[in-house]
């Protein structure tokens, strides 16, 4: 989810962008699509900025199987946290789903260290923005 400014001295450029990585084959494309019928297959991420310009603010999904996807959401009221809720739900961790009560640094140290072999794939998407 993020902001992104189309006429900017530099070009396009997303300002505020939230991209999170989790160690987990898990796919929430099908709650994604119930909701939000309008969707927009992302083949690299600077096509994010070109998909804000045309449909605003959004939601990004993107699964194990590189099939990214854009959700536009203008006109929906969509809850605070909600990729966050739908994926916990996912996991059969709910109770995590609220990161406020739910902080466990052993836990963050384990992902983390889990998703250090994503590091070379994020460098081959990140690196067309």
């Amino acid at each position: 989810a993020g902001s992104c400014h189309s006429k900017d001295p530099f070009g396009k450029q997303c300002e505020h962008f939230h991209l999170n990585c989790l160690p987990s084959d898990i796919c929430i494309h099908k709650h994604l699509k119930i909701g939000l019928a309008q969707n927009h297959r992302v083949d690299a991420l600077k096509d994010i900025i070109d998909l804000f310009e045309s449909w605003g603010e959004y939601l990004y999904f993107e699964n194990s199987l590189n099939e990214a996807i854009y959700y536009p959401v203008k006109q929906t009221k969509i809850p605070s946290h909600f990729l966050r809720t739908l994926i916990c739900q996912e996991l059969s961790t709910p109770e995590k789903a609220d990161w406020q009560k739910h902080q466990s640094f052993d836990e963050f140290l384990v992902s983390y260290t889990m998703t250090q072999p994503l590091e070379e794939y994020l460098k081959t998407r990140i690196r067309l923005l």
